[in-house]
């Protein structure tokens, strides 16, 4: 439920680029409220620390190295911190992925006992990036459900983000530090390891890996490793009783699984595994990952601290990133040829049929056309004997010229395609001396009124 001073800031921009769009939830050291970037119209999620809290310097502190740890990692398993700020009042804030799904916790309270192939699944996905944190000298000393959220990938899957690094500590940080002062309990009482339990001072890595285990005990059978009323029957059952077998509990958990937990839930710190990469890696073989249905009343909330306010997805004024109807309808939709894609093939295919049909045909005429070359008239030689018979010529006519050009005149192609006309016009240009109705035609009464001109049958050429 919002307050009157977090409804103030619905509509503020902070930090100059992050415009505050609503209130997502409150949790035990801030509050959290989903922003857009005034530019790139990207959602986040911004987390301020209460007024309250900003005052006291150990709160300040704690919240800053939340920013500094959750900042410097880098893993698609941890919910990544890209921002952080003071406010123009004055309070700190923290700006993180927004993230849309649900936390492990809802959905054990939603399917109880899950598969083996999803509880090894999950778990592994969280080891993966516990350990990037511990590559960083991070340890998160807080895991539990509530802070492994569950997202979904575009195939369907389960993606697990590691969350809250709250009360994360840097191993290099003062161990003199209120926040880790002897006796302080810091983590929750059911996944605590002894350590933490006993309230010792030095807490490594190796709480995480206990954590994890606690973790996968209660995927796989729906309890908690150890059993109590209340949080310190709880606490004493951890500090001086081992972890109730997982065969005991749960039917049809591998035994070589069953066993690679047992390790995770040493009490002995040094007899666990030494790192959660070889955590993992017992878990890999026992792990699948496949998509997995969503029931359909099932409502996909932001990744906050604590539960959702009631009401929070109809108030939403952007629709959640993931939700039942985007699993099922989505994916098809981006699958589904589009209705006029045949209809542009067809299309194109014509298109190119005709290009090809008219560069074949442009082909079929150019070779059916004589060449460009200096070429003989088109007149046989049948028809100049017959002018020279009739018509006797002098030596020096041009017809004595044509003689030796009789025989590359029948070999010219078969009749072309274009008109006639077309080569007509290059006969007065091959024989300029004589008129052209002497070369294309029989004698004409014009050329019968020429002159006679003396002819020797012997020698017709002279």
């Amino acid at each position: 439920m919002t307050t009157r001073g977090d409804e103030r800031r619905i509509g503020e921009i902070v930090g100059g680029k992050y415009r505050v769009v609503r209130f997502l939830a409150a949790g035990g050291m801030g509050v959290v409220f989903e922003a857009q970037h005034t530019v790139v119209k990207r959602r986040f999620a911004v987390k301020f620390l209460r007024p309250e809290l900003a005052e006291k310097r150990e709160s300040l502190a704690r919240f800053q190295r939340e920013a500094q740890a959750a900042g410097a990692l880098e893993s698609e398993h941890l919910a990544a911190a890209v921002d952080f700020g003071i406010a123009a009042d004055g309070s700190p804030f923290i700006v993180m992925e927004y993230l849309s799904g649900e936390s492990v916790e809802a959905l054990l309270a939603r399917e109880g006992q899950l598969p083996v192939e999803r509880a090894t699944d999950l778990v592994l996905q969280a080891c993966r990036g516990i350990q990037a944190a511990h590559a960083a000298g991070i340890v998160h000393r807080d895991l539990k459900p509530q802070n492994l959220y569950l997202c979904r990938r575009e195939d369907r899957t389960d993606l697990l983000k590691v969350l809250d690094f709250g009360i994360a500590k840097l191993e290099a940080a003062d161990q003199n530090s209120a926040a880790t002062l002897t006796g302080t309990l810091l983590g929750t009482p059911a996944y605590m390891a002894p350590e933490q339990a006993r309230g010792d001072k030095t807490i490594d890595h190796r709480a995480d890996i206990y954590a994890l285990g606690a973790i996968a005990y209660e995927l796989l059978s729906g309890e908690k490793p150890h059993p109590g009323d209340s949080h310190n029957a709880v606490l004493h059952h951890i500090a001086t009783q081992p972890a109730v077998p997982l065969d005991s509990v749960a039917k049809g958990v591998p035994k070589a699984l069953s066993e690679a937990i047992s390790r995770a839930l040493e009490s002995d710190p040094s007899a666990r595994f030494p790192s959660a990469d070889a955590f993992a890696q017992a878990l890999t073989e026992f792990a699948r990952r496949t998509p997995w249905p969503v029931p359909e009343h099932v409502q996909s909330s932001p990744a906050h601290e604590g539960s959702a306010p009631p009401g929070l997805a109809e108030d939403a004024t952007v629709p959640a990133d993931i939700s039942p109807a985007s699993l099922t309808e989505q994916p098809s939709k981006a699958r589904r040829p589009r209705p006029g894609g045949a209809l542009v093939l067809v299309l194109g295919a014509l298109i190119s049929l005709g290009v090809w049909l008219w560069s074949r045909n442009g082909e079929e005429t150019r070779s059916a056309l004589p060449p460009r070359a200096p070429e003989p008239l088109p007149i046989a030689p049948a028809d100049v004997r017959v002018n020279a018979a009739e018509s006797p010529l002098p030596a020096t006519s041009p017809a004595t010229e044509l003689a030796p050009s009789a025989e590359p005149v029948a070999r010219k192609p078969e009749p072309s395609r274009l008109p006639q006309a077309k080569r007509e016009p290059t006969v007065p240009a091959r024989a300029p001396a004589r008129p052209e109705k002497t070369l294309s035609e029989s004698p004409t009464p014009a050329a019968a009124s020429a002159p006679p001109l003396a002819f020797d049958r012997k020698n017709p050429y002279d």
